[in-house]
């Protein structure tokens, strides 16, 4: 049973990582540090109250998903950050990301984007589409490196998923919704960067 919820999380997954976290910058501009666009958060739910049911006897039939995006969600309705210069504000993405924005580090340049999801996903499920994204394989094994906590002592597990495509570092709140902080980039991401990294994180507040 536990393999066969495993392997349901996980083509659930890569069923909506296009749907959902297909991210080309796009356009929009940006004033201060937040994007003009409406920001917003998703969620995925079961358009029935049962995963499968049964057609008259017959082989059981997979209900059809139902994805909705709420755009209500504003990065200061849960959020206090002052990023400083060098992290750059960019124009929104298509993706679910509220916030965007860059990190210069000599030759090498990462992104970082702030992300809302409900909790109608397993973390394991959300994590596996990142998994996928760096090159990595599947798995339902992960570890965070540490934990970083906030201003206000909220707590954030970190991370780190480097393989053939990019590299990731991800920091996950857990409250009444997830909340990611995700830095990402083609190369490695350095202790010097990492550092800056968890450094933001820690001086903002969940609200």
């Amino acid at each position: 049973m536990k393999k066969f919820i495993y392997i349901s999380s996980l083509s659930l997954a890569c069923f909506l990582s296009f749907f959902l976290f297909n991210e080309p910058v796009s356009h929009l501009a940006v004033v201060g540090n937040e994007p003009l666009q409406s920001p917003k958060f998703a969620s995925v739910v079961s358009s029935n109250a049962g995963w499968w049911q049964k057609n008259d006897g017959a082989l059981p039939v997979k209900k059809h998903l139902k994805v909705t995006v709420s755009h209500h969600e504003k990065l200061s309705d849960f959020l206090e950050f002052s990023p400083s210069s060098e992290w750059q504000p960019v124009p929104a993405a298509n993706g679910v990301a509220i916030a965007n924005y860059r990190l210069n580090s000599g030759k090498n340049s990462y992104r970082l984007a702030i992300i809302r999801m409900k909790k109608a996903m397993p973390l394991s499920a959300i994590m596996n589409i990142w998994q996928q994204k760096a090159g990595l394989p599947a798995t339902d094994n992960f570890k965070a490196v540490r934990t970083i906590k906030s201003q206000n002592n909220q707590l954030f597990d970190l991370y780190q998923l480097s393989g053939s495509k990019q590299s990731i570092a991800l920091a996950v709140h857990a409250g009444e919704r997830y909340t990611f902080f995700r830095l990402s980039g083609a190369e490695q991401i350095d202790e010097p960067v990492l550092t800056k990294f968890t450094d933001l994180i820690a001086s903002s507040s969940i609200i």
